[in-house]
């Protein structure tokens, strides 16, 4: 790429990822930020904590069980573009660092699978041999010192079975932190990001902005 080029794909990763902002352009990633945040009260300029209520123009308190579930669907469609955007199209890999275990890691691919793909909190695949396997989600939505506590033994996918022993665990509160630390850590290496990104700027743009 020329610098001309460069400066141009840096430009509008700025206006994805909320840095600046375009008089032609809106990010959609911004978008399901700002979303997500109006929902749950997450504000960047304090820590987040569950004991926190914030009251909105209705009186009702904006992190109800309700309003976190919103802010989760809207920072898995956050995780999803950062990983299609940086990672090649994998949420795996947008979950870097040593927070998560690989196996955490794909429990939270596969929340994301079972909510777009099966609209609810469940995922049940089956294995060459016939065998079934698959995972069953529980929100939580406590603070906790966990993200993903994965289930104690494997669900069989018997929607008989009820138990939490066969449950994967997913805290919202920290899984919200979790997502927004990730965003933070990618505004400050942005010229790496230009580098990182195998998508060309045109691509960019038509994925993840809308045009006023």
């Amino acid at each position: 790429m020329t610098q001309s080029e460069v400066n141009e794909k840096k430009r509008i990763i700025e206006l994805v990822l909320g840095i600046s902002k375009d008089n032609s352009r809106v990010s959609t990633m911004a978008l399901s930020l700002q979303n997500a945040r109006n929902s749950c009260g997450y504000r960047i300029d304090k820590p987040y904590t569950r004991l926190e209520f914030d009251l909105r123009g209705d009186g009702r308190r904006i992190n109800d069980e309700d309003d976190i579930f919103n802010a989760l669907l809207n920072y898995l469609i956050v995780l999803e573009q950062v990983g299609t955007l940086f990672y090649k199209g994998r949420i795996i890999e947008a979950l870097k660092g040593g927070v998560l275990s690989n196996n955490q890691k794909y429990a939270i691919n596969e929340l994301r699978n079972a909510l777009v793909h099966h609209g609810g909190l469940a995922i049940c695949k089956k294995k060459s041999d016939g065998a079934k396997k698959g995972y069953k989600f529980i929100i939580d939505f406590s603070d906790s010192n966990e993200i993903v506590k994965l289930a104690d033994k494997k669900w069989s996918g018997d929607y008989f079975d009820k138990t939490k022993e066969t449950s994967t665990i997913v805290y919202a509160i920290p899984f919200i932190r979790l997502v927004e630390n990730i965003v933070a850590q990618l505004k400050e290496n942005i010229d790496e990001l230009v580098i990182k990104s195998t998508l060309s700027t045109e691509e960019i743009k038509t994925k993840f902005t809308i045009l006023k």
